[in-house]
Parts: C-alpha cells; structure tokens; sequence
C-alpha cells in the first residue's frame, strides 16, 4: 500500500489554540495539513483548522496508522482519526464474485420494466415533475442554485447542458480548474456519468419531434453549480466530499445533489450537520448493487445519515429496483437498514434517457440506471418547493431545509408492501409542492457515526482506550461494508441496527469478535481491543 492520509481530527476550542497545535505537531514530526484552505473551502481558514491531514507511512494499514498518530499526539492534543482513502474498492468485491458486465447505456436494460419507444422522459411523468416546474425567470431573475457533486460534466458538449449552469463558480477536486470531466476511461471510473445526471436533474430543451420537444430536466430554470470530486462513482477518498460540501455553503447552494457515495466518516458527518443548519437540502444516492447483495444492499454514506435525503429506486411499472432472481450480473438498487428508510423516498429508475456522446445518434442512451438516476429528480423537486416557497420567512435556517425534506417525505405515495424498498413512498413532485410548509417543524437528529453497543461492551477498559471508541466504531462500519464475510453477518443479523438502537446477544458478540479477528483488513488496534473481551 503506498502513503495515504489520515483524517486528523485536532483538540482545542479556539482556531488560534488549534494553530499553535499545528505548529508544535510539525517540531515532532507530524507535519499536519489544513484540510479546508484557499479555494477548496473559499471559507476562514483558520476556523477550519480543526480538520487536517497527515501522511502514513508505506505499506501501513490505514486505520492502524490513524491509531499511531493520535497515539504519538497524545489523546488530548489529537481526539480523533479515520482514512482519507479506502484500501478497497467495494465494489471488487461483487465483481470478484459475480463476474463481470459490460457498460450499457444503449437499449433498454432487458431485465428490467421498459417504457414505450417514445416516452424519452418518462420519469417527468411519472413524478409529476413535468406538472409543477415553474417558468424560466431569466437571466436575471432569482434562481435556486443546486450544486451538482459527481464526476464533471463534459463541458459545452451535449446539447443537454442545463440553461443556467454556472462552471466559473465551481471547482475541480482532483486536478484542479474547473470541473469538467477528464473522459478517464480507464478501469473503475464511469467518464460522462455527471453529464448524465445533470440532464435529469436541469437539462437543456431536447428536440425529438413528433415524440418529445421540451426541457428534460427536472429543474431545467436552477441554477447549477458542478463540482468534481471524483473519477467514480464510489468515493474512494473523503475529504473531495467535505471540500465541496463547505464550498457549497459558502457559495449559498439551496440543494445538493449526489450520485455517488462510499463509507461512514465522522468528516462527512460533521460537514452534513452544518450544511443542515445552514438551510441547505442534501440528497444522495442510496447505491447499488449486484444479485441482491453485493457488496451489500444497505445504504451506502452520506446517504444514510439522518439529514440526508435517501433516493431509492423504483421501476416504470412502480415495482422496487431489486429482484435477486436476475443473479449477480444485474445491477440493481440499495435499500435499508430499518433505521434509515424513514428519510428515503424512491424515485424512477432504471432505463431513463442517459446523456452520452451520440449513442444513439442524438445523444442519449436509453438504458441509464442505478439509484444514479433516481437522485437528480429527489433533488430537483427539493429545488422546485425551495424556489416556490423562497419568500416564506422561516424562524431559522434549517427549517427551510427540514420543510422541503417533511413535503418530499410525506406527500410521497406510501406502499405498505414495499415500504423496506420505498422507504417513504414513491416521489411525487407534485403532491411535495402542494403539501407546503408543515406547521410544525422539528429539527432532525444530529449525525454522526457512533454505534452505542460498542461504547457498552467496552465500557470497562481504561479511560485512554475508551478515547478511542468511536475510531473503532467507524472502522467497524467500514469493515461491514469492505469484508465479505462480515458484510454477510451482518446483513442476516440486522446488525446496524443492533448496534445503533439495541445490543447484540452474547452469541452475536462472539460472532462478530470471531470475524473481526479473522478478517485480512481489520487494523491490529481493533483486533486487541476484540482479543480483550
């Protein structure tokens, strides 16, 4: 494994007693690098100061390396630690498993429910988007302007480009500039997958007469700000999320939209609580998966935390975006823990119109897919109530936040019989509008990423390991998701779950002790702690 960073999180209540941290870590030998600086966080600098970056040595497991430095810190100096990157891909290991499948975005996916030759936006339909969006406010009129997080757009190349799509104001994450997509077409990347979604959520007019000549986006008047934070789909880093998330504050974005995900960060955490309590709407993608449970069916971060809007799948003929009976090369969408479908709505997915470069000889595809496709419109229809009710005076930010999640979540077409798939319903755009502001609005609970059961059986140690619990807790979520055969248990055992709202038994303790033990990818930190019990 080469040198990685470590997410270093600093102690100390002022930015001015973090500073000199900083200062005195770099004379030891731990040279620490703000995270959020110049134009990645167009924020204060100093006041960010409490996230940081340190470099592992080679060939060190990162979680360990993130035990060593908070170690050789002192706990009171350093509180907390986690990986920038993971060390692997989850998706590896369904593809390790159930094979391989070649991209395909021309037909329609055959397994799944297909529309007739001429419904192209069919979802706008579906949605009740088409119903509600309101007139073009011009150039200069007031405008919701939604941050598009995903892999960039292809500049000024596909007709679907958004009317009011605002690049200057953007930012690229990985190479710098602005960000419009590298095409990288190499292994793990998906090139053109932002263009695709932002023609769902504010394309361009698209002229297909006699069959479609309107605007294909479910918010075609936003504004749109791109950021490119990765090559993939999968965030195999955190800190590109966080950056752009603090510039989306800082740039006054209404909604955020994210067709990507990855796994739990206490960073990401703490960066979605303030865009909350900014007013800010965040809807992120559930994730996917193959034959029903590769790498898992659960949702995927930021997705699952509590202030984030879940967007699910479900199909043309309103069924759910999951049947394991296809086997393990179709790719399908993500649903639960219990615990997390009470913030997810499903919207329409697959085979919408994806936006690549002259599939089929007009610049689309018909097979798009994923829970990718579903989000954009979650999103838009977010935008869409944010600009309808842009005059209300709300007491205080995040209530304009929490009333556009309480319109998506209780106007949603409930389903009894799919509500673990569907979670609140299927979106209704329409329905969300007409709701309007709830009259009572209750503040949505903090995220983080704690598992209490671990503080529990733990409880005992010494004060300096209980420090670090809640690095254990994270490193446990993330092994759910990278280890197979704990990935497995703990989908059978609702584990999550367990661990977050109730206790494990005794035998499912041991289980999990015995696994953690024997996984390749757990840090030597957390299997001591294990061998203690």
């Amino acid at each position: 494994m080469k040198n990685e960073n470590i997410i270093v999180e600093l102690s100390g209540a002022s930015s001015a007693t973090r500073g000199k941290t900083v200062k005195s870590l770099e004379k030891t030998g731990l040279p620490l690098t703000p995270i959020f600086e110049g134009k990645k966080s167009r924020g204060n600098e100093p006041e960010q100061a409490k996230w940081n970056l340190f470099t592992t040595k080679e060939n060190q497991n990162n979680w360990d390396a993130a035990h060593e430095v908070v170690s050789k810190a002192g706990k009171d100096i350093i509180t907390y630690a986690e990986p920038d990157k993971l060390y692997i891909n989850p998706f590896d290991i369904a593809k390790k498993r159930a094979g391989t499948k070649g991209k395909h975005h021309g037909d329609y996916l055959s397994e799944w429910p297909q529309p007739k030759s001429n419904e192209f936006a069919w979802y706008l339909d579906k949605s009740n988007l088409k119903k509600i969006r309101h007139a073009d406010p011009g150039k200069s009129g007031t405008k919701i302007r939604i941050a598009h997080f995903d892999t960039g757009y292809d500049g000024d190349n596909h007709e679907s480009k958004p009317l009011y799509l605002k690049p200057e104001l953007g930012y690229n994450f990985i190479e710098g500039g602005l960000p419009t997509d590298k095409n990288n077409t190499s292994i793990k990347n998906q090139p053109g997958h932002g263009t695709a979604t932002m023609a769902i959520l504010a394309g361009n007019k698209i002229d297909l007469s006699p069959d479609f000549n309107d605007y294909m986006g479910g918010a075609p008047f936003a504004e749109v700000i791109p950021f490119r934070i990765s090559d993939s789909v999968i965030l195999l880093k955190a800190v590109e999320f966080a950056q752009a998330l603090e510039m989306a504050m800082q740039l006054k974005c209404d909604v955020v939209t994210m067709s990507m995900g990855g796994l739990a960060s206490k960073l990401w955490a703490e960066k979605v609580n303030q865009a909350y309590d900014a007013g800010m709407v965040v809807v992120s993608a559930a994730g996917n998966n193959f034959g029903g449970g590769l790498p898992t069916h659960h949702v995927i971060y930021p997705s699952r935390f509590n202030r984030v809007i879940t967007a699910c799948g479900v199909m043309y003929n309103n069924t759910p975006y999951y049947n394991k009976k296809y086997g393990h090369k179709v790719m399908m969408g993500n649903w639960g823990p219990d615990s997390v479908m009470h913030t997810a709505v499903a919207a329409y997915t697959p085979n919408v119109p994806w936006a690549t470069m002259k599939v089929r000889g007009d610049g689309f595809g018909k097979g798009g897919g994923g829970t990718s496709s579903a989000t954009p419109q979650v999103a838009a229809t977010a935008a869409l109530f944010l600009e309808k009710f842009n005059t209300y005076k709300f007491a205080k930010p995040w209530m304009r936040a929490e009333a556009a999640r309480m319109a998506i979540f209780e106007s949603a077409k409930f389903v009894e019989a799919n509500k673990k798939y569907f979670g609140c319903g299927i979106l209704d755009a329409e329905a969300a509008l007409n709701y309007g502001v709830a009259k009572t609005l209750s503040k949505a609970d903090v995220d983080d990423v704690r598992l209490p059961f671990i503080q529990l059986i733990f409880k005992k140690r010494g004060k300096n390991e209980i420090d670090r619990n809640e690095m254990f807790e994270t490193e446990i979520l993330h092994l759910i998701e990278l280890d197979e055969n704990i990935n497995m248990w703990a989908v059978k055992k609702n584990a999550i779950d367990k661990m977050k709202y109730d206790v494990l038994s005794k035998k499912e303790t041991s289980e999990l002790r015995d696994l953690i033990l024997a996984s390749k990818l757990a840090s030597d930190a957390i299997k001591l702690r294990f061998k203690s019990l």
